[in-house]
């Protein structure tokens, strides 16, 4: 979508073209403050307790962590930051956010969050297999920047076409409100004197 200098001075400081959308950054940090990491701190705590990194084969366990971590966990948290962010976001809970688990968007999000998992499972086992529990959420939260990403992505694929009143659903009518090279010019209606009687 082409710039123009007039668009360009118009957009806010904080946004990234115009299209940020403070509302879902908003809900998916506080998903990610008060939902999933407290989360992610019992679950790995609970990993470590029933297969412990500590004695025996530490590889083994580790890559079990990963796995766990891939197939169990990440399911749970693309449904819980489909349905948070959709709630703080204020969609309808039944209509739009429960929608997407029917329309294939849980689907999409779960593929690609198994595909980034994939891509950083390396890392993951190194996290799992070296450092100690108190660190593995913070560890793996920093390759969560760019998994979170990527599901927030994939979850707020059909919502904007669903929630008129969403800013990121008006976001695409103001930038071509202010494109000026799609706005055609406007006739001004002709003054004609009517002779009086």
């Amino acid at each position: 979508e082409r710039v123009t200098l007039q668009n360009y001075k118009q957009q806010p400081w904080w946004s990234i073209r115009g299209n940020y959308d403070i509302r879902r950054g908003l809900a998916v940090l506080s998903d990610g403050i008060f939902i999933t990491g407290p989360i992610m701190h019992f679950a790995y705590t609970a990993l470590e307790k029933f297969i412990p990194t500590t004695g025996g084969n530490r590889s083994l366990a580790a890559l079990s962590h990963c796995i766990a971590d891939s197939l169990i966990l990440d399911a749970l948290f693309v449904a819980n930051v489909i349905v948070t962010t959709g709630i703080i976001e204020g969609y309808d809970l039944k209509t739009q956010v429960l929608e997407q688990f029917r329309n294939g968007d849980y689907l999409d999000a779960i593929k690609a969050s198994w595909l980034m998992s994939t891509a950083f499972l390396p890392l993951e086992f190194v996290f799992f297999r070296f450092l100690p529990v108190s660190l593995r959420v913070l560890a793996v939260n920093i390759t969560d920047i760019v998994w979170g990403s990527v599901i927030s992505f994939a979850a707020h694929k059909s919502r904007g076409s669903t929630n008129p009143s969403h800013p990121s659903s008006v976001s695409s009518l103001q930038q071509a409100m202010h494109d000026d090279s799609k706005l055609e010019p406007v006739q001004q209606p002709r003054l004609v004197a009517q002779p009086s009687m």
